[in-house]
This record gives structure tokens, sequence and C-alpha cells, in this order.
């Protein structure tokens, strides 16, 4: 098969891309939550607060392993498991938002609005399940286009041509169409 071939994107990328990805989704969480005003958002550390969610992604990524297998595996388990994981991260940042006003001595510093992780954990479940499907529709169209096949004619017209043409034409791995 041509996929087997061909080295499909390599695991680094892919949790890469699901790092940018959670960026992407932290800043327009803020950015939403904010009414795209900037200069409400200067009040917040957001180095810090990318910073951290770049690190709790990660290890979380790492750990359930959701970059391995985006073109093979992307299904209702994958989406299931990218929910989860994205979960667990809304929940930790939860924990930090309770733990940070009381480290810093400052209850009026919140990291992470109740808020903006609601749209984070919504855009981020998003973004990361349409860019699987997107890569996953890339590589099925690119390989499968290419796919040798042999045309075929049946001339019986009773029931039985009509079942071999469904076994034919249901089979996925017949290069006969």
């Amino acid at each position: 098969m041509a996929t087997q071939r061909i080295r499909l994107a390599p695991r680094w990328i892919i949790f890469l891309l699901d790092l940018c990805c959670c960026v992407v989704a932290m800043s327009l969480a803020f950015l939403l939550r904010m009414n795209f005003n900037l200069s409400e958002i200067d009040h917040y550390p957001l180095l810090k607060i990318l910073s951290i969610t770049v690190a709790v992604n990660a290890c979380l990524l790492v750990a359930f392993k959701t970059y391995a297998g985006i073109v093979r595996y992307t299904s209702v388990e994958d989406t299931g498991r990218i929910l989860s994981v994205n979960t667990i991260v809304c929940l930790i940042f939860l924990l930090i938002e309770n733990i940070y006003p009381k480290a810093e001595g400052a209850p009026s510093a919140a990291l992470f609005p109740t808020s903006v992780l609601f749209i984070y954990y919504l855009s981020i479940n998003f973004l990361l399940i349409i860019y699987r499907l997107f890569v996953k529709r890339i590589f099925h169209y690119l390989f499968s286009v290419r796919k040798k096949t042999i045309k075929a004619v049946l001339y019986s017209a009773g029931y039985e041509g009509l079942l071999a043409k469904k076994m034919i034409s249901d089979n996925q791995r017949s290069e006969i169409k």
C-alpha cells in the first residue's frame, strides 16, 4: 500500500501542531473573553499563562500519546482521548487558579478566569478535532487517488450479479471497480 511506503506525518510534528493549537486556543479564549480589547488583556501575565498552558498540555499529550497515529486512528476513540486530555488540562488549570492567588498574596491576580477556561475548552477541542480530520482527509485523498484500479463488467443481471457487484464494490481492498 502507498501508506506503508511513505512515512506519514512524524509524531513530533503532530505534537508541535497540538501545542500550537493549545497556544492559539488560549490566546483566542482571552481575546474573546475580553471582547478583543487588548488593554484589558494587559492586566494578565499572558507570557506566564501561555508557558503554563504549553507545559501542562505537553505533559498530558505525552502521557496520553494523542499525537500518535493521527492518520490511521482519527476516530471516535481519538476524539474521546482528546476530550479527556482537555478535560484534565482544564481541571489542572482550575487547580492552578485556586492555588496561584494564595501563593502570590494578591486575590485579584487571576491567571485563568473560569470563563476563559470554558472558551478554551470549547476552542481547543474544536481545533484539535477539526485539524486532525482535515489531515486525515488530505492523506486519504493523496494516497487513495493514486490507487491502481481495474475496471470490470458483470454480465449477469440477476440476483447473483447484483450480489457479486455489491461484494466487489463494498470491498475496500479490492482493486476491481
